[in-house]
């Protein structure tokens, strides 16, 4: 399937945000930009809920802004239907109850130095449930439909690209998951714009002390570690949570990204003390048949 996902729908707040026509016009621009990437279809995030700040990285906003509550109807008398929704979650560190129960489950963090260890990550993304596309076989995992390269984590600035943010989790020496997660930038960018990403080395970790928020963004366990499943999510969070806690000073973490049917997940971070404030829906519309 070649896809074009949307995650920045988003009207300025202004006196034309309600503007019906301005809406229909963004959504036709969307659409012909689909046409002449030849996708099979667009596929667009949107909130339906929101209970509380959000979070960097969040793929359906931008710095203080997010999409009203109404797009989803708005797409659906446009033809879009509803694909998959998720949720987001936010939770106190200190809630955490870190379980030592899985000794078989090893977790190490990500080495940049490795170049297989970038291969596992993208494996283990394109082999699992929550990835949303067929990259591991179509071999788009290295360009967009566009034909541009993917931007890879470690060519992020430095605020970004830390080996902390990626834990892999590891049975018999064999990678089954990973967790990824970024510490909240967004005051950062709010009070010194894109430029207040750039920053060297040596500034960055000054800049970290200063951030108390983080959010995991992508969990990922290969289908065939499927039975494992709940106690290797477990056990990455708990780790991750551990780190940003000892390591990074962080106070408060969101958890993004969680398909609505993923339960039994839900239970234990509902158990930890994680609360819901988010729900995101990602809505589609065909534009060619599928295979072309």
């Amino acid at each position: 399937m070649k896809l074009l996902r949307v995650t920045r729908l988003l009207l300025l707040p202004d006196k034309k945000r309600e503007d019906e026509k301005l809406i229909f016009h963004m959504i036709k621009e969307l659409e012909d930009l689909g046409r002449r990437a030849r996708v099979n279809a667009i596929e667009v995030e949107v909130y339906t809920q929101i209970n509380s700040r959000i979070f960097f990285p969040s793929t359906s906003c931008a710095v203080n802004t997010y999409n009203t509550l109404e797009w989803q109807q708005i797409l659906e008398n446009k033809g879009y239907t509803l694909h998959k929704a998720t949720q987001c979650y936010e939770m106190e560190v200190d809630d955490l109850v870190n379980e030592h129960l899985f000794e078989e489950i090893r977790i190490r963090k990500y080495r940049s130095e490795d170049e297989e260890d970038r291969q596992r990550y993208y494996k283990l993304w394109s082999s699992s449930d929550n990835c949303p596309y067929d990259f591991g076989h179509t071999g788009f995992w290295y360009q967009n439909v566009f034909g541009w390269p993917r931007v890879w984590y470690s060519e992020y600035p430095h605020l970004l690209n830390k080996d902390d943010y990626i834990l892999f989790a590891e049975k018999n020496g064999e990678a089954l998951g990973f967790i990824h997660w970024w510490p909240n930038i967004y005051p950062l960018l709010v009070k010194g714009g894109r430029k207040a990403l750039y920053l060297s080395r040596e500034e960055v970790q000054q800049k970290l002390e200063q951030i108390d928020e983080a959010k995991i963004f992508k969990i990922a366990v290969n289908r065939k570690a499927k039975k494992d499943r709940d106690v290797i999510e477990k056990v990455l969070i708990c780790k991750a949570v551990e780190i940003m806690k000892e390591k990074f000073g962080i106070r408060k973490c969101q958890i993004g990204n969680i398909p609505h049917e993923r339960t039994q997940l839900t239970s234990h971070i509902t158990g930890q003390g994680g609360q819901l404030v988010h729900d995101v829906s990602l809505m589609r519309k065909a534009l060619f048949p599928w295979g072309r």
